[in-house]
């Protein structure tokens, strides 16, 4: 049983915020047995409306408010927490479009049904009809109930346009995920979907096992795709620069005159007297800022301000860089999507 507060989570999400460049969101619901389903669905939707509501610049946390960019939401989640992020991602389309998810990733997803159960050894059907009985001990439909038979479900609904399916190769659960995804290209949902398998694993290991070459190729998988579904919903945007409420997101190719005709902030920052004199070039790390107590930010792969000083505005983008610290005032320019991650229960 994990928490949002697990070391093991906090490790996967500290890797997956670096590499990705973005800011992530881990919840923590209410679990069966002395919290049954619907509870834990019920805590993660309100959670979810929790972070919605910084949107307008206007929620609870001011980080949040001043770095957030909710033009590229993600849900992720592993095992039981896959499970409610794609619930949360059909509320969503419930909602009447209310709110936006750019993409969704499942990590070895806890969807299961009669005619999976039938496949397996009797000690692994009694364990996971078990394991249902105590999340849901009032179903009338048991393995069965739309909950836990996801695939057996109605999925054309779902509101996001990318998902990326994880799958183990020796989990009992990867069949289920891979007709998950073949679900979703059948049924007139309309996105892209993916999947990816990792051989001779089983059940959330990357969480089990941090360290391994396969936990990391499966981060870097995943910042992958939260990269590159904000670059093509970037380009769908038009143009290589996009305003978001308080800051920008800087495409490849941004000029520094685009930038600085779009808005007056910019080009005040520019004329500030005191500025970013000793920011350093591109692969150096960042020491000396002369603003002093700013806390500073890591972005791996991700675009990159090259130098900037009191008396020029240079913005060279570069991929594939590593380990640039960007001074806070920066982030002005640097808005990063949030990710809202559920864990295994």
């Amino acid at each position: 049983m994990e928490t949002a507060f697990s070391p093991a989570y906090n490790t996967f999400l500290t890797s997956t915020v670096s590499a990705a460049g973005c800011i992530a969101f881990s919840v923590d619901y209410r679990r069966s047995p002395e919290h049954p389903i619907p509870i834990p669905y019920e805590d993660s939707w309100d959670a979810v409306k929790w972070i919605l509501t910084h949107i307008a610049g206007s929620g609870p946390e001011d980080w949040v408010n001043d770095h957030a960019d909710f033009r590229r939401v993600f849900v992720a989640g592993d095992s039981a927490g896959a499970n409610i992020a794609h619930h949360m991602a059909i509320r969503a389309g419930e909602e009447n479009g209310s709110i936006k998810i750019s993409g969704m990733t499942l990590f070895h997803p806890f969807f299961f049904s009669k005619a999976i159960l039938e496949e397996q050894e009797d000690g692994v059907r009694r364990y996971m009809e078990g394991i249902w009985e105590i999340a849901c001990p009032n179903s009338e439909k048991g393995v069965e109930d739309p909950w836990i038979n996801v695939v057996g479900s109605d999925l054309s609904g779902l509101e996001c346009g990318r998902v990326l399916v994880m799958v183990a190769g020796k989990d009992v659960l990867a069949r289920e995920g891979r007709v998950y995804a073949e679900k979703l290209e059948e049924c007139g949902w309309g996105g892209r979907v993916e999947v990816v398998e990792t051989e001779g694993e089983d059940h959330v290991f990357h969480i089990r096992n941090p360290d391994s070459d396969n936990a990391r190729l499966l981060v870097q998988r995943f910042a992958e795709f939260i990269r590159q579904v904000c670059c093509d919903d970037n380009k769908k945007d038009g143009g290589a620069l996009s305003q978001s409420r308080r800051g920008f997101h800087v495409e490849l190719g941004a000029r520094e005159k685009d930038l600085l005709a779009e808005n007056d902030a910019l080009r005040r920052f520019k004329s500030h007297k005191r500025g970013m004199r000793q920011l350093k070039r591109v692969g150096d790390v960042i020491t000396d800022v002369v603003v002093a107590g700013i806390h500073c930010y890591t972005l791996t792969d991700f675009s990159v301000i090259r130098s900037i000083t009191s008396n020029s505005w240079q913005i060279e983008i570069s991929l594939c860089i590593t380990n640039i610290y960007v001074c806070h005032l920066l982030v002005t320019l640097l808005r990063h999507c949030p990710i809202i991650y559920l864990m295994e229960s």
